[in-house]
């Protein structure tokens, strides 16, 4: 922690100099002195009186100013990454890994066996690190609440952290960390999820005109090693046409439930084609359900196309399989799944497999152990059901063929 230093400029004491120097770490001080731990609960009864509502969700307005004052001296550089939000924050402290506090911007920093410049998801990072946060406030036997006046910050900022909801801040993180006297292999564990966490990748620069699935979908692949999915509603987004996304965006026209920019969306769309199809991108499977190829109100020119551009994709990218479920085949051991999903593995062993399922209004994330394994045993039984890989490839072009003269008479 940074060393308390009224008076060091030659200035008279202050008045309050003493209660500057003491609130609120004058329970770390004696904990020294004895060995003990501090009371975290005690800290925190004694910081509740002085704190109002935070009205930002970066500090909280305090009754007392010589209190503020107190916190802001002690954690000068949380005070300075407040007023630069620009600047990247420069911790005077010694990491056991110094590389910890490389650009949490850099999109390269890690690369792939194969060769592609990949970088870990920043959303499954941040779920990490919100595990993480949480095991260390339980271990201190505090509530969210109480944590965030230790913090100067609201229950709901907390929350979120602990929820994955919010990019963390680098220089908070630290902050808590120190706070909470987190040292060693542990302290440089935490400092690298929350970096990892704070990254921004190239989704970033759309924002939410791309639409928030896709963002999401995005992150998820930017370190995938396998994507396997089930599609019941609509072709692989990573295997679209952009005549097909034009459908699909007239679709959503007509229902009104357009959340993104189409030509922003479409564009980011190819983006993500592109890295699927980059050197040593990840290993993905769909299975498609056969009643989403002929029911998709999309003109059947275009649904032929889209199916032939699946078939040469196929055919040409070792890494990328399409099978199809046939809609007279029963599933062995169990039922249709009632939504699409998608499962995600990444390479490294700390980042556990997720699931994403499409449902009418958003994706549903899960990551807790029994619930991906479910879905990984349900995609099990779809595959045994699913035409081989080259049955799949004939089948889709019997598909195309048809539809390409259903086109022909109508014209």
């Amino acid at each position: 922690m940074l060393t308390k230093s009224d008076g060091a400029s030659g200035s008279p004491p202050s008045p309050h100099a003493h209660r500057h120097n003491a609130w609120p770490f004058e329970h770390e001080q004696s904990a020294t002195a004895t060995g003990r731990r501090p009371n975290w609960h005690e800290l925190a009864s004694q910081l509740r009186p002085t704190l109002m509502p935070p009205s930002n969700g970066a500090f909280a307005h305090v009754r007392d100013p010589h209190v503020h004052l107190a916190h802001v001296r002690i954690s000068a550089r949380l005070t300075e990454e407040v007023e630069n939000r620009d600047a990247r924050p420069q911790p005077a402290i010694t990491l056991h890994n110094p590389g910890l506090l490389q650009k949490v911007t850099d999109p390269y920093a890690v690369s792939s066996p194969g060769g592609r410049a990949v970088m870990p998801s920043p959303y499954v990072r941040r779920r990490r690190l919100a595990a993480e946060l949480r095991r260390l406030r339980e271990e201190r036997g505090l509530t969210a609440e109480e944590l965030g006046q230790v913090l100067f910050h609201s229950r709901t900022k907390i929350t979120r952290l602990e929820n994955a909801q919010v990019r963390p801040n680098l220089a908070e993180i630290m902050d808590l960390l120190e706070r909470l006297e987190v040292t060693g292999p542990r302290y440089d564990k935490i400092l690298r999820l929350a970096r990892d966490a704070a990254a921004k990748g190239w989704w970033d620069r759309y924002g939410a005109s791309m639409g928030p699935r896709q963002r999401l979908a995005a992150d998820l692949e930017s370190n995938a090693d396998t994507i396997r999915g089930y599609d019941q509603s609509a072709f692989p987004a990573l295997l679209q046409i952009p005549e097909y996304v034009d459908a699909l965006v007239e679709l959503d026209e007509r229902q009104g439930t357009l959340d993104y920019r189409p030509d922003r969306m479409a564009h980011a769309r190819t983006q993500r084609q592109q890295r699927l199809l980059q050197p040593g991108g990840p290993t993905y499977e769909a299975i498609l359900d056969e009643s989403m190829i002929h029911r998709l109100a999309v003109p059947p020119e275009i649904k032929a196309a889209q199916l032939r551009h699946i078939t040469t994709l196929v055919s040409s990218e070792e890494h990328i399989r399409v099978m199809v479920l046939p809609s007279d085949k029963p599933i062995p051991g169990g039922f249709l799944p009632k939504a699409s999903f998608y499962l995600y593995t990444f390479p490294e062993p700390g980042d556990p497999p997720l699931v994403v399922v499409d449902t009418i209004t958003t994706d549903l994330i899960l990551t807790q152990r029994n619930e991906v394994k479910r879905y990984t045993d349900m995609y099990d039984r779809l595959r045994e059901a699913a035409l081989s890989p080259d049955d799949s490839i004939a089948f889709l072009k019997r598909v195309a063929d048809r539809l390409t003269d259903q086109a022909g008479s109508r014209t």
